[in-house]
């Protein structure tokens, strides 16, 4: 038994060890590097592998990124640095490609395959940026990277000073080793550091270990090192420069027309409640799209039948339903958004409970009749102009002011990028709340609060941008922010009134005023002018949102139930018909249409000074 359990034991380890090698294993791995003065390390590499199984060679990854945590050193938080690998060179056939901000060097003969021992000498410099620090500088880099994807039996390494380290850096100098983020010389690397070197050696080394070097060095060490390219940035800063200012003078040469209100008793003529709903909000709801039954039952197309029935869910209690009656198909001369609407509410039926057949299908109706009116006001009967090109001025400007965001960092494109897609989604908002403003209407104080609030984030974002990783002045990534954030909250003012408008909108909403404001003679004597007068209006003031003060206008008067109304119990209540309108079928559909949206969402579906940190590292793999 001990014995099978012994065999068992090292087959495990051999197993083990397989996995540990990835098929191969390095045996040695010798850096020499000397560290220039401009921060740039130039580096030879003896890598010697014994491949365990038949491969082409190894492909060696440097990463082209590193990030530091500077509080430390006097700055804030992390910085990121983009490295350059240039000048590489092996003693073997080589290729280089880049990938997730990696230089990967492939070595070896793709027509030959090796096993065995095999020894690779690989030359390259890494180009490390200025660190942006002002009173101190650094030494973070990795002579072994934590990518490494097997194990290393002996690593030897020396880099030699081009200028020679101050005592205080000697002093606090550190060798960082083991797993990845590992603040401790967990592999026991042994090592000496004087003003023009250091070298050390280490031992059994599994795979994702690394060793770094790091040194705190006080004043200004570097000289010369590499600068951030601001070109590009200044290149952004110029076009948002243009665009900002050429949609600031668009904007303010601009002026709104106040449309003016007229005084209306009725709607204007062949102007349905969906239509008027449409011109006043510029844009439709549910609700106004089911006002059109009210409507269509005035125009005698339905009528509308109410009917005791049991609830299904408590059966000691019944429920009221509207139970809706096609009387007669629409008229040829109907508007398309009519006839789709009608025919989802209906079908093949002339029959329609409202508490059970309006369901998904019917919200997908409505949903197609409300594209088929908006489509209605294009062309001679367009409610706006100008709201395409106020669309375009908004995003051409947010890219431009984007592109200068990420194109402003000293570090890398990614985390400003980043930033500039926060800055420019508050900004968008803003600019999107201005062009609705210009089309529907939106009350100043709430675009104001609205605007302050996103202004107040977006500032916050450009606060992590304007800073010691901007690679241009301050002031002129302010002045962008300040030429963006104005084209935004003006560029509704591009967005103007059609002549349709003009014609038709003060009309409507004199019209939704009267139904308001409606004085209690002025009511009399319309319905003694015409005892449906109620009913009539009824329609446009559910489009209108209306209908609870359009009934309280009538509170004393007594009227007739209309004629397309009936099954009513007791006394008749003209108040009533609005909140059954609203629990038997706004409601019902509301509740569609939530149920439809849940089922359709348902089925869719390291810082400074830690080991395997810096420059260099990186790892190795076989192929």
């Amino acid at each position: 038994m001990k014995r099978l359990l012994t065999v068992f034991l090292f087959l495990m380890l051999l197993t083990g060890l397989a996995l540990a090698d990835d098929g191969y294993v390095v045996t040695n791995y010798d850096f020499v590097g000397t560290l220039r003065v401009n921060n740039v390390m130039e580096v030879t590499e003896t890598i010697t592998a014994n491949f365990r199984e038949r491969s082409h060679g190894i492909i060696r990854s440097l990463p082209e990124m590193m990030t530091v945590n500077v509080t430390a050193m006097g700055g804030e938080g992390e910085n990121q640095y983009h490295l350059s690998i240039e000048d590489i060179d092996v003693d073997a056939p080589y290729s280089v490609s880049h990938s997730d901000n990696y230089t990967d060097i492939r070595i070896g003969d793709e027509n030959v395959l090796v096993t065995g021992e095999k020894t690779y000498r690989i030359s390259y410099r890494v180009v490390i940026p200025d660190d942006r620090l002002k009173d101190v500088d650094f030494i973070f880099y990795s002579v072994l990277g934590a990518e490494m994807t097997t194990n290393v039996e002996h690593l030897s390494f020396r880099v030699d000073f081009e200028k020679p380290l101050p005592p205080e850096a000697v002093e606090n100098f550190r060798i960082y080793s083991g797993r990845y983020g590992s603040i401790q010389n967990s592999k026991d690397v042994q090592f000496t550091v004087d003003e023009q070197h250091v070298e050390g050696t280490g031992d059994g080394f599994r795979s994702r270990e690394a060793v770094t070097l790091f040194a705190i060095i006080p004043g200004t060490y570097f000289e010369g090192a590499k600068k951030a390219n601001s070109i590009p940035a200044y290149i952004a800063w110029i076009a948002t420069l243009l665009i900002g200012i050429k949609g600031l003078l668009m904007a303010s040469k601009t002026h709104r027309e106040k449309l003016i209100e007229t005084v209306e008793f009725y709607p204007p003529d062949d102007i349905t409640s969906a239509e008027a709903g449409k011109i006043l909000n510029g844009s439709v709801n549910d609700r106004i799209m089911l006002s059109m039954i009210p409507y269509w039952a005035g125009k005698g197309y339905l009528t509308i039948e109410e009917r005791r029935e049991m609830d299904e869910r408590h059966k000691n209690r019944d429920i009221i339903s509207m139970i809706l009656h096609k009387e007669k198909d629409l008229d040829w001369s109907a508007n398309e958004y009519e006839k789709i609407l009608f025919s989802g509410l209906f079908g093949k039926e002339d029959e329609v409970y409202s508490n059970r057949d309006l369901g998904g299908e019917f919200v997908q109706s409505i949903d197609n009749a409300k594209r088929s009116l908006n489509s209605l006001f294009n062309g001679d009967r367009a409610l706006t102009i100008g709201v395409g090109q106020a669309m375009q001025l908004l995003l051409i400007t947010l890219l431009g002011f984007g592109l200068l965001i990420t194109l402003s960092s000293a570090v890398t494109l990614f985390h400003n990028g980043i930033f500039a897609l926060y800055a420019c989604f508050f900004l968008l908002i803003i600019g999107g709340l201005s062009i609705y403003r210009g089309v529907h209407g939106l009350s100043t104080g709430i675009f104001a609060v609205v605007t302050a609030i996103l202004l107040v984030l977006a500032f916050g974002i450009m606060l992590a941008c304007v800073g010691e990783d901007c690679a241009m002045p301050a002031f002129l990534m302010w002045a962008a922010f300040f030429l963006a954030s104005c084209v935004c909250i003006l560029c509704g003012r591009m967005i103007q009134p059609t002549e349709y408008k003009k014609s038709i909108y003060g009309r409507v909403a004199g019209f939704r005023n009267f139904i308001e404001t409606a004085e209690r003679d002025r009511i009399d004597m319309m319905v003694s002018e015409n005892p449906e007068y109620y009913y009539d209006i009824l329609p446009y003031a559910m489009a209108f949102g209306l209908s609870t003060i359009w009934a309280h206008h009538f509170a004393h008067l007594r009227m007739e139930p209309p004629y397309w109304y009936s099954g009513y119990y007791g006394t008749w209540d003209y108040r009533f018909l609005d909140m059954m309108f609203d629990q038997s079928i706004v409601r019902t559909v509301s509740r569609a249409r939530a149920s439809r949206a849940s089922s359709s969402s348902s089925s869719s579906g390291g810082g400074g000074g830690f080991s395997g940190g810096g420059a260099g590292g990186g790892g190795t793999s076989r192929w």
